[in-house]
C-alpha cells in the first residue's frame, strides 16, 4: 500500500516520497522489515526513537515520531515523519493498512474494573446466536473459534486491527472487546467506532499507571465520550457511585442496569438460586426475561444485566439474548470449580484487586456450609496500596487465610506479604506459606467436608513471574494435583 494512503487522515510534517510503499505498521523495532512503517513513540520507560537504528538495520525505511520528539532526522538513516499525535497516528495507520476492515463489524466494548471478561464472553455468546463473532480480551483472543494468545487485555493498535481484519476475512460480523483504561489513554482504540459500550464498575486498580482515581475514571469515560457512535447504545451500571460520569460522557442513548436503584431500566424481579446456578427474572425495556444460567454469585447478576442492556439496545431479540446467556456454562478462571471428588468446594478465581476479591469471597460465603478458606497474594511491581485492603477483605469474609506469593516479579515475596498482613487486625486468622504450590497443598489438607477453598489472584493464568522469569504455574492444575495426592484417585 502507498505510504500516502497509510497516512491518510493523519496530521504530520515531513516530505513523503509519493512512490513509497509499506506493508506493515508496528512500534516494535525487532518486527521491522523492508516494508515496515515504524512508529518510534515514547513509552512509560523508553523512547522508541532510540530504536530507530535497530529498525533501519532490519530494512525499515520510514519511521513516525511524535511532533515533540528531538530525534535528529538528518542522522536517522530513514525518512522520519513527525505526527501531531503519534499514538493517534499509529491507530489511524493501523486501520488504513487493513483498509478499515473493522468498519464492517458491529463492535461492543466493555470497560470497568471488574467483570469485563465474563461480560465479553456473555456478549459474544449472544452475538453468535445470529452471526459469527470474535472476542478480544484478557484470557485470549477468539477469532471465529481460533485461539490467539493475549499479551494485553487490549492489544496495541496494529495488532488489534490485524486481528479484526482476520476476523472479517473469516466471516465475523460482530466483535466484542475488553477495553482497558490503558488502551483508552494510550489511543489503542482511537480508530475504532463502537456500536455498544458497557460500563461495569469502578474500584481501585492500576494506580501505578494512572496515579489518581480521577485519571483512571476519565480514561474509561473516553470510550463513551469519544469512541461510541451516536447511533449506538451505552449500558451503564447505575448502582456504581461513578455512574453519572459515564452517563454524562455518553454520546449515545443510555440503558441503565442495577439492583439497588429503582431507576434502572434492566433490573431483577426475582433471583432463585439453583444447584447448577441461578434463575433470574429480569425487567427490561423490551419486556420481562427469564434466564436459567449456570453462572453463580451476585456479581454475575450484574454481568448478565450488563449484556441484556447492551443486547437490547442493539436490537437483539429476547429469545436470542436468553439462549446466548444460557449457553455459556463457565469462563476460564472466573469462579471456576476444581473437582476431583473431594467433599468440599474448591474455587479458582482471577480476583487480584480489592473489589474483585470482595465479590468472590462474598459469593463463596453464601454457598459455604462449613468454613471458608482463602489463599491469595499480590503482584509485585504493581499498586502497593491495594495490599492491606485485600488483607482486610480476606479477614472479613474468610474463616482462615493463607497468604502466599502471586507474581512477585522483581519484588521480594516476603515484603509483599508483610504489606498484605498490615490489613489484618491481629486476630490470628491467617498464616504465611510463601511458596504458592505449598500454600495450595496446605489449604487442601486443611479443608474439611462442607468447607469452601478459594484460590484467588491468578485465575486463568498458566504462569508465575519470579524476577523477570515466567515459569509455568496453573492454580487449577496445582489444586487438582494436591487433591489427587491427598485423596488418592483421579476424577
Amino acid at each position: 500500500m502507498k505510504l500516502t494512503k497509510v497516512l491518510n487522515g493523519i496530521k504530520y510534517s515531513g516530505e513523503i516520497p509519493q512512490d513509497a510503499d509499506v506493508t506493515a505498521v508496528t512500534c516494535v523495532s525487532s518486527e521491522c522489515g523492508a516494508g515496515s512503517l515504524f512508529f518510534a513513540l515514547k513509552g512509560e520507560k523508553l523512547d522508541g526513537a532510540a530504536f530507530i537504528p535497530d529498525a533501519v538495520s532490519r530494512g525499515c525505511r520510514y519511521a513516525v515520531v511524535s511532533a515533540d520528539s528531538n530525534v535528529d532526522t538528518d542522522k536517522a538513516g530513514c525518512t522520519v515523519i513527525k505526527a501531531v499525535n503519534g499514538r493517534e497516528a499509529m491507530a489511524i495507520a493501523s486501520s488504513n493498512i487493513v483498509n478499515g476492515a473493522e468498519k464492517s463489524l458491529t463492535i461492543c466494548g466493555i470497560t470497568g474494573t471488574s467483570g469485563k471478561t465474563t461480560v465479553s464472553y456473555l456478549m459474544d455468546s449472544i452475538m453468535r446466536e445470529e452471526r459469527p463473532s470474535t472476542v478480544i480480551g484478557t484470557i485470549q483472543h477468539l477469532i471465529n473459534g481460533e485461539t490467539v494468545d493475549s499479551a494485553n487485555t487490549t492489544p496495541e493498535a496494529f495488532t488489534l486491527h490485524s486481528l479484526l481484519e482476520k476476523a472479517v476475512k473469516n466471516g465475523a460480523k460482530h466483535a466484542v472487546m475488553e477495553v482497558s483504561s490503558h488502551s483508552l489513554k494510550l489511543k489503542r482504540v482511537h480508530a475504532l467506532d463502537f456500536d455498544a459500550a458497557i460500563f461495569t464498575n469502578i474500584s481501585r486498580d492500576h494506580m501505578d499507571f494512572h496515579l489518581t482515581e480521577e485519571d483512571y475514571i476519565d480514561s474509561k469515560c473516553i470510550l463513551f465520550r469519544d469512541r461510541l457512535k451516536s447511533s449506538g447504545v451505552a449500558a451503564i451500571n447505575i448502582d456504581d457511585a461513578n455512574a453519572s460520569k459515564f452517563i454524562k460522557a455518553s454520546t449515545a442513548g443510555v440503558i441503565t442496569y442495577g439492583i439497588k436503584s429503582d431507576k434502572a431500566l434492566v433490573k431483577p424481579l426475582n433471583v432463585i438460586p439453583s444447584g447448577d446456578g441461578m434463575i433470574i427474572e429480569l425487567a427490561t425495556p423490551a419486556g420481562p426475561l427469564t434466564i436459567n444460567t449456570a453462572l453463580k454469585g451476585p456479581f454475575n447478576i450484574y454481568n448478565i444485566m450488563a449484556v441484556v442492556a447492551a443486547a437490547t439496545g442493539l436490537g437483539y431479540s429476547g429469545e436470542n439474548i436468553v439462549k446466548g446467556i444460557e449457553r455459556l456454562k463457565s469462563v476460564s478462571g472466573r469462579f471456576e470449580a476444581v473437582n476431583a471428588g473431594q467433599p468440599f468446594t474448591v474455587i479458582v478465581d482471577y480476583a487480584h484487586k480489592p473489589d474483585a476479591l470482595d465479590n468472590v469471597l462474598r459469593a463463596a460465603r453464601e454457598i459455604t456450609k462449613g468454613k471458608l478458606i482463602s489463599v491469595f497474594g499480590c503482584g509485585g511491581d504493581r499498586d502497593k496500596g491495594k495490599r492491606p485492603l485485600m488483607g482486610a477483605i480476606s479477614e472479613k469474609y474468610a474463616d482462615f487465610t493463607i497468604l502466599t506469593s502471586d507474581n512477585p516479579r522483581t519484588e521480594s515475596p516476603d515484603t509483599i506479604i508483610d504489606e498484605i498482613k498490615t490489613g489484618f487486625s491481629g486476630t490470628g486468622k491467617f498464616t504465611v506459606v510463601a511458596d504458592r504450590r505449598e500454600a495450595i497443598k496446605t489449604a487442601v489438607k486443611s479443608a474439611r467436608p462442607g468447607d469452601c477453598l478459594v484460590i484467588a489472584g491468578k485465575g486463568h493464568e498458566t504462569y508465575q513471574i519470579v524476577g523477570k522469569v515466567k515459569n509455568h504455574f496453573d492454580d487449577r492444575e496445582e489444586a487438582r494435583a494436591a487433591l489427587e495426592e491427598i485423596y488418592g484417585h483421579k476424577n
